[in-house]
């Protein structure tokens, strides 16, 4: 670990937390919690908001755990208007106001 388990707070809707690879690369582990979803994204530049998607290490672990791992590629897909219509009013202001380019960044998102 890099840090400290870091709980959603007022610009985040997800926990999260810095860790080392076993290849020595740097990443984040997001966990939506209402959503029972772990995603991982590049730590490279901690202070990016549109960091790329990653595997989950050992992904297997958090399914026993009775989470879902999300698919780095269904995270990386664009948005489209289509999937924005199907959330609640108050979620596609925002996705209208803060223009996530991802699928991934509504559901791990960082929106005020």
């Amino acid at each position: 670990m890099l840090g400290e388990v870091e709980p959603p707070e007022a610009g985040r809707n997800h926990y999260r937390i810095r860790v080392r690879a076993a290849g020595g690369g740097r990443m984040r582990l997001l966990l939506h919690a209402s959503g029972r979803l772990v995603a991982a994204a590049d730590d490279a530049d901690p202070d990016t908001l549109v960091a790329p998607f990653c595997e989950v290490p050992r992904g297997d672990l958090f399914g026993l755990a009775g989470l879902r791992v999300a698919d780095p590629a269904e995270l990386a897909r664009p948005l489209t208007e289509d999937q924005i219509s199907a959330w609640f009013e108050s979620d596609r202001r925002d996705i209208e106001y803060h223009r996530p380019p991802r699928v991934g960044d509504v559901i791990f998102n960082w929106f005020d």
